[in-house]
């Protein structure tokens, strides 16, 4: 009588035992489920760039632009001028292409819109070099700038820095050179931006319509209209250690400014 009462209550509790390992077992979360949990909570963490605590940014996720950028590029632009006939029935068709160095700043306001100021200055790369070697290029864009993609139209102006009219190149020779200036221009722009991660990179490209002053053989201060084309390469410069402390103490005071308002909300 006593061994059955033994085994029976050794039964009742290994059955227990199994029955509580059963419970948690089930419960635990499985291997998979608290690895996407870890993630979720680290992409949370590394998303979380207003915890000064953290500090941590996403070098994967894409941010609207700052407020504040400044860029540095490298642009083309290509313009088709007049073609000249020689002496002996030969003929030329000259063409102006600067390249250089572009120098904007940008702003970014209403959340997608962007106004952009820029200054470039160029040499002259085609074959009216010895005309009109070096040009200076300001230009103003206004239009939409999202995370990736950018559309603006914009308004500039560009002129030789000095130029000589039928100018003939010392060097390869050829016919007379025309002069192109006080070229104003209107143009459509569409630009990629990489993510803004220490800085980010940018490709423009624009087509103009140009008005210009042509100087070149009888035919003398002609004004007309011309289509250019513009290719701009360049690196927008990310914010300081300063910068970025200052951002997020600006978004703190601001979060901090909207809890209270919603706090008097409550009270009335």
């Amino acid at each position: 009588m006593y061994r059955t009462r033994h085994v029976a209550r050794v039964r009742h509790r290994f059955a227990t035992a199994v029955a509580a390992a059963v419970v948690v077992t089930l419960a635990a979360p499985m291997p998979a489920e608290a690895d996407d949990g870890k993630r979720r909570k680290r992409s949370r963490r590394f998303k979380d760039e207003t915890d000064p605590a953290t500090g941590y940014v996403d070098p994967r996720a894409r941010k609207l632009p700052r407020t504040h950028r400044f860029r540095l590029g490298l642009e083309a632009f290509y313009m088709r001028l007049t073609r000249a006939r020689g002496n002996d029935g030969s003929t030329q068709q000259f063409h102006l292409a600067p390249l250089g160095i572009d120098a904007a700043y940008q702003a970014q306001f209403l959340k997608y819109m962007m106004a952009r100021l820029s200054l470039a200055f160029a040499i002259n790369a085609a074959n009216t070099f010895a005309a009109m070697p070096y040009h200076i290029h300001p230009k103003l864009h206004l239009g939409y700038q999202g995370k990736l993609v950018g559309v603006a139209i914009g308004y500039g102006y560009f002129t030789p820095l000095y130029y000589l009219i039928d100018q003939v190149d010392p060097v390869r020779g050829g016919l007379p050179e025309p002069v192109v200036r006080n070229n104003h221009h209107i143009d459509g722009e569409l630009s990629f931006t990489t993510r803004d991660y220490h800085g980010a990179l940018s490709f423009i490209f624009r087509v103009s319509a140009v008005h210009s002053t042509l100087d070149h053989l009888n035919r003398r201060a002609e004004k007309g209209w011309r289509p250019m084309f513009t290719l701009n390469v360049g690196w927008f410069f990310g914010e300081t250690e300063r910068g970025r402390k200052r951002r997020l103490a600006r978004e703190a005071a601001r979060e901090q400014r909207k809890k209270a308002r919603q706090k008097r909300r409550r009270r009335r």
